[in-house]
């Protein structure tokens, strides 16, 4: 199955408006960087991503999180991100809100790179949730050893230890702690206007300039489109710098964040940036290694 990792309908805010309905994937892991045409379906996409890696997991179904999870983030934001693009911020609803904090919470979480490592990069984590929780695995083994729970937790639901992070997919993107931070930023959205050049769309979309959520510089953005984008900030004098300086500035600023932590693609609506792009991917490079 399919899974995009890039949403479609985010790419298709970019192939709408070209004349093919395709957008410009340039291929940052090609020296020159050569780009290609390509539908929205067929961009920012693994086969079974985040399916887990047996048929059925503690009760879960091989395509849980693309099926009853992701499928349902995206539908909701896809909603939200029309109304953003149509009346602004101010049009949303408090349930709104909530679906929009939940798909961005979701775009850190579904990278390849991630999903990797919640696929074949837990087993210790796992293990040391039973050194942490062993009731429920005690009570039917009779054996507190932690090598030992593990086993029998596998045996009892196989595919466990290796889906352990994909289980717990859902409880991730809606954090509660996460989201009320997020929920709490001051939200904008801005609009470049008569510009020559158009924001770029990284394969790892969500741009945040902290790495901590609790940085007190800490900007979140997001591009919606080729001329719009969400941000939000937590200080003021982040807004207010956004605000001051020009537009055809701040454009470039979000376009080399995007750029900065993108893994492979970067998405464009034609092939004008062919030479910002490739003037900045040694940089790109040096901070990937």
């Amino acid at each position: 199955m399919r899974h995009h990792y890039l949403p479609e309908f985010l790419l298709k805010r970019w192939a709408e408006t070209t004349a093919d309905k395709k957008v410009e994937v340039f291929q940052l892991d090609i020296p020159r960087i050569p780009s290609k045409r390509r539908r929205p379906k067929h961009t920012g996409f693994e086969q079974d991503l985040y399916a887990l890696t047996h048929d059925q997991v503690a009760g879960l179904e091989k395509q849980h999180v693309e099926t009853n999870i992701l499928k349902h983030v995206d539908n909701e934001a896809a909603k939200v991100l029309n109304k953003i693009l149509i009346g602004g911020l101010g049009s949303l609803t408090k349930t709104d809100n909530t679906h929009w904090i939940i798909f961005l919470m979701s775009l850190r979480v579904r990278r390849p790179e991630f999903i990797n490592y919640l696929k074949y990069g837990e087993p210790d984590e796992f293990k040391a949730t039973l050194i942490e929780s062993p009731e429920k695995y005690i009570a039917k083994s009779g054996d507190s050893d932690p090598h030992a729970l593990a086993e029998h937790a596998e045996k009892e639901n196989p595919g466990i230890t290796d889906n352990f992070g994909m289980v717990y997919f859902g409880h991730m993107i809606t954090e509660p702690d996460i989201a009320m931070k997020i929920g709490r930023m001051t939200w904008s959205l801005y609009h470049f206007k008569k510009l020559k050049n158009h924001l770029l769309l990284s394969d790892d979309p969500l741009i945040l300039t902290e790495k901590s959520i609790d940085h007190p510089d800490l900007i979140i953005m997001l591009p919606l489109s080729p001329d719009k984008v969400f941000i939000a900030t937590k200080a003021h004098h982040a807004t207010r710098w956004l605000s001051q300086h020009r537009a055809k500035d701040v454009l470039t600023y979000i376009n080399e964040w995007s750029l900065l932590q993108s893994k492979k693609r970067i998405i464009a609506r034609n092939k004008s940036p062919h030479r910002f792009i490739l003037n900045r991917n040694n940089k790109r490079r040096m901070k990937n290694k």
